[in-house]
């Protein structure tokens, strides 16, 4: 395994992100940069994903008004009708069926704590009351730390209503600044680079491009499929609460290899009201949609472009949960990729250099 050039790349890039964040915790002089950063990563992350998805759809626009803000401007107005259209005839009914699916979620754990529901056919090899005690109580514990933060004071909910606020334009600004000018800005951040570095620079910039947008399109054309995939295979087996469920399996199937399975696990917990065969079913569907996943889906739309190591992509994904939770997960991938492409570009720009003067 050692000796392939991809996963002796992906061991080097996780060793240098080791490196940064351990500087980034431990010095007290880079504690008050690491909260900037944590401030306009969440807003700058959404930006990229959305300047991405909508990215085609703005230059579509401008072959016919041949004006990039007034391309920008239609977009983002069709975007706002799309969502407005999306949340009045189905927001609601939306809303309510994740509501009623997270209380269901709740009450069943409840009751598999408390032994009320009896259906795991392994405990002689597999204990698991006192884990499904853990489990219950973390989640009844993050129900209630989050109520008592709402209901604790007006101050809280306006901070809290304040600070998504900020968010929201910090990622709305940055969205319209990358759609408008974000080409000719890159262009122009590559000009200032010395000029011996500046062809290496320009490949660095056109291959991160090629590469975010490969993966970010990918992704979510390849979620959307496996979120319908999953509808339907829940609806076959007359799980409670398809819809919801299968809206969360397609969130979370944004992530490489993890989000699957953390997507699937709200749909077993429902399962468990249903006794070992409703499991039995949720597995089975589980199973079937990952291997369409795997042997078809992703290989006919993403391809094997990024190349990145399976254990590569669960360490990092790890790594960024455990500094910027969820939202991490989402982003630590096309980070990951990024600074691949910068690596892979300099050793190649250092190779070419040793062979000119071993050459001369």
């Amino acid at each position: 395994m050692l000796e392939n050039k991809f996963f002796r790349i992906s061991l080097k890039i996780i060793a240098v992100l080791v490196i940064i964040l351990l500087v980034i915790r431990v010095s007290p002089i880079l504690k008050p940069l690491y909260n900037v950063i944590k401030l306009f990563l969440i807003p700058l992350i959404f930006a990229v994903f959305l300047y991405y998805v909508l990215r085609p759809v703005v230059n579509f626009v401008e072959k016919w008004t041949k004006k990039r803000g007034l391309s920008v401007g239609i977009t983002f107005v069709g975007v706002i009708i799309l969502f407005g259209i999306m949340f009045g005839y189905g927001g609601t009914q939306i809303g309510k069926e994740l509501v009623n699916l997270f209380n269901e979620l709740r009450k069943i754990v409840e009751n598999i704590a408390f032994n009320k529901i009896d259906v795991w056919p392994f405990e002689d090899f597999i204990p698991l009351e006192d884990l499904i005690e853990k489990i219950s109580e973390y989640f009844q514990g993050i129900l209630g730390t989050l109520a008592s933060e709402v209901a604790s004071s007006a101050t809280g909910v306006v901070s809290a209503i304040g600070n998504i606020g900020t968010k929201i334009f910090l990622t709305l600004f940055m969205l319209v600044f990358f759609l408008k000018d974000g080409s000719l800005i890159m262009d122009k951040i590559v000009g200032l680079i010395p000029v011996k570095h500046r062809e290496t620079a320009g490949r660095i910039r056109h291959k991160v491009d090629e590469t975010l947008a490969v993966y970010i399109s990918g992704q979510i054309t390849v979620s959307l499929i496996l979120g319908l995939l999953t509808l339907i295979g829940y609806s076959i087996i007359k799980l409670p609460n398809a819809f919801a469920l299968s809206i969360i399996n397609l969130v979370f199937n944004l992530i490489p290899y993890v989000g699957p399975i953390i997507g699937f696990i709200p749909a077993l917990i429902m399962a468990v009201s249903g006794g070992f065969t409703s499991i039995l079913l949720v597995i089975i569907v589980a199973i079937v949609v990952q291997q369409l996943e795997g042997n078809f889906i992703s290989p006919w739309i993403i391809g094997d472009k990024l190349k990145i190591h399976p254990l590569t992509v669960v360490i990092v994904i790890t790594a960024a949960i455990s500094q910027l939770g969820i939202i991490g997960a989402f982003a630590a991938i096309p980070v990951y990729a990024i600074i691949r492409v910068i690596v892979k570009e300099i050793k190649v720009k250092r190779n070419d250099r040793i062979i000119d003067i071993e050459q001369s």
